[in-house]
This record gives C-alpha cells, sequence and structure tokens, in this order.
C-alpha cells in the first residue's frame, strides 16, 4: 500500500464524525510523520520511520534525526482566535534528547499541510513556556492566524511574544507545503 493511500485513509478515520470518542491527536501525530516522510521522500532523501518510543520519529540516512509534532488548528481557550500550538520540550520526556531536528506540521480542517516549521534541537532554549493550563509544557511554539487581544500580563501574551521572538530571531525556518523541505533538515 502507498502511503498516499495510508494518508487518504487516516484523514477519513480523523474527520470521520462517528470517531468522536477516539483520541485523534496520536491519529494526527501519526499523520504528521508519515506526511513528513512522504514529502522528504519525494525530494531525494532516504528516511526510515521509526516512531514507537525510539525517541525520535524519522531517520534520514547519513543525516538528521526528526521529532515530528502535528496538530490541527485550535479556536479554544477563550482567545478569539485561531491558532496551532506544540508541546516542544515536556517534563515527561524521560530519555535524553536524541534527535536533531523537531518538524511542526499545522494541519487545515481539512488535514492539508498548512505549513512545516523546522526547529533544530540546540534551539530549544529560546522557546517560551505555556501556559500555566499545560503545566508539564517546558517549551512551546505557537502560531496564531491573527494576533489575538491578550492582556499583557497574561502567560498567552508573553508565549506569543516568545514565539515571535523565536521566528524573528531565526530559530524557527518557516516552510510552505509547495517549498523544498529537506534542505531545511540538512542543515546540521
Amino acid at each position: 500500500m502507498s502511503l498516499h493511500r495510508s494518508i487518504a485513509r487516516l484523514k477519513a478515520v480523523i474527520l470521520d464524525p462517528h470517531c468522536t470518542k477516539m483520541n485523534k491527536s496520536t491519529v494526527v501525530g501519526y499523520l504528521g510523520e508519515i506526511v513528513v516522510r512522504e514529502k522528504l521522500f519525494s525530494e531525494g532523501l532516504t528516511v526510515e520511520h521509526f516512531g514507537n518510543q525510539t525517541g525520535f520519529d524519522l531517520k534520514v540516512e547519513n543525516g538528521p534525526k526528526i521529532d515530528v509534532k502535528a496538530c490541527t488548528r485550535r479556536s479554544d481557550f477563550g482567545m478569539n482566535t485561531d491558532f496551532w500550538g506544540w508541546a516542544l520540550l515536556s517534563e515527561s520526556k524521560k530519555r535524553k534528547i536524541n534527535f536533531t531536528h523537531i518538524i511542526c506540521v499545522a494541519f487545515t480542517p481539512a488535514l492539508d499541510v498548512h505549513k512545516f516549521y523546522v526547529i533544530q534541537t540546540d534551539n530549544l532554549s529560546k522557546f517560551p513556556k505555556s501556559s500555566p493550563r499545560f503545566k508539564g509544557v517546558l517549551r512551546c511554539y505557537n502560531v496564531f492566524d491573527r494576533v489575538p487581544p491578550l492582556l499583557k500580563k497574561s502567560q498567552w501574551f508573553k508565549c506569543r511574544r516568545g514565539c515571535e521572538k523565536a521566528l524573528k530571531g531565526g530559530y524557527v525556518i518557516t516552510v510552505k507545503p509547495d517549498e523544498n523541505l529537506s534542505k531545511h533538515v540538512t542543515l546540521i
């Protein structure tokens, strides 16, 4: 079975209105892994898929080890805006970090790739802590559709400002779906 067919099947399960009682974030995460694998493969890289608690999801032949984070656009937390958010580093991460890059995948509501965000793990300290709602998240990255009206002293404001600083500082590389992703992960 081709990866394209697997991707289509995963999308169908996630979007199925009868699958409301399942943990869709696990399926979205797996979808992100195979979408990134397929994209890198289509750009000429040989990529092995690991996952399953190995500490990283993908390994490029003679190259980087990649942890893939994926999410759909959210509109919760009462912020009057849609956003994507990823936990880059959590307290629950018990193993030593053994990957070189994180690729965050932002999916549209139809589960097409909106954008990829590439982060080198050496730069994790440049990212903010998350809001108190996510106590175990040590480092996060959030992308807002539009700037929400947040109170300047709120944790969300600090988090958004920290994420914008990381982007402006060059610690995040934004890649559109039709752009080359492989050139950004082969830089170590």
